[in-house]
């Protein structure tokens, strides 16, 4: 085990650890680790021991409070894992299962899911639920629901379980289905073209003032219909990206408070006009 791995391991049992303790409740130890090793791919249990030996010897707190530092303009994004089956239907593969995975098991239908799709639920002591939503040839982790009465889980919570369950039911899957992720960090360059965000990027001329000159709140609306034109939607999501790309290029937090929503607002209005 590399001092990397141990390290990114440290991370996110902080971040677990974190998690079960917002919401009131603790996860037996044992079942903690055997998540987390299995989500950064270890499936030997002496391996998971050992390196427990010297994650228990290290008293550093500094080595304990790391956290997940995203860097500037980034925002985290969920994995939404897709299972591309080469021959056949999704939803038979996935019918093929057996009951019991690992320490996932399958929990049948359940309300809400307003379309074909099937549950897993993890055997901790919160039990979070994973949906799949099937289309023809694809399945489609479409989200983490966690136990009625608890907080929702933030992406990084999701993506943890989620990875857990990929490692867990890429064995009992046909060779041939191929597993796509999307990355859990996002930035407003990665939804958009290089000419929009050079838009975006350079549309005003003192940061400090945000883009409240007209010059700038021209080429700020050209970002913006730029954007539109090429499928951004006014989502909390987007706002949230476009907020966190503003902070990253120097922006003042009240200014890029008040452009983001700007933007939804604006977006959405140009994305109407142009479907009209």
């Amino acid at each position: 085990m590399t001092e990397e791995k141990l390290l990114q391991f440290k991370k996110q049992a902080k971040l677990l650890r974190n998690a079960f303790e917002k919401r009131g409740q603790k996860m037996n130890h044992n079942a903690a680790i055997e998540l987390l090793a299995e989500s950064l791919g270890y499936r030997n249990y002496t391996t998971m021991q050992a390196a427990m030996v010297r994650l228990s010897a290290s008293n550093s707190d500094e080595y304990f409070d790391l956290g997940q530092v995203l860097p500037e303009g980034y925002v985290p994004s969920y994995l939404n894992t897709k299972f591309i089956v080469a021959i056949g239907q999704a939803r038979v593969v996935f019918d093929a299962l057996p009951s019991n995975l690992g320490h996932w098991k399958r929990y049948g239908t359940k309300e809400p899911i307003p379309f074909n799709g099937i549950y897993f639920e993890h055997q901790s002591l919160e039990k979070p639920l994973l949906a799949i939503s099937f289309y023809e040839d694809v399945a489609e982790a479409v989200r983490i629901v966690p136990v009625i009465g608890s907080p929702s889980m933030t992406p990084t919570e999701e993506n943890l379980l989620e990875t857990d369950f990929v490692n867990t039911v890429r064995d009992y899957l046909p060779k041939s289905v191929r597993i796509e992720q999307q990355p859990t960090r996002v930035h407003l360059h990665d939804r958009v073209s290089e000419s929009t965000y050079r838009k975006f990027k350079y549309h005003s001329m003192n940061k400090s003032s945000g883009n409240l000159h007209s010059l700038d709140e021209k080429r700020w609306l050209e970002f913006v219909f730029e954007a539109a034109q090429e499928g951004i939607e006014a989502t909390d999501e987007n706002a949230n990206l476009v907020f966190a790309a503003l902070i990253g290029e120097g922006f003042p937090e009240r200014h890029a408070k008040r452009m983001s929503l700007d933007f939804q607002t604006q977006i959405g209005a140009m994305q109407f006009c142009l479907k009209m």
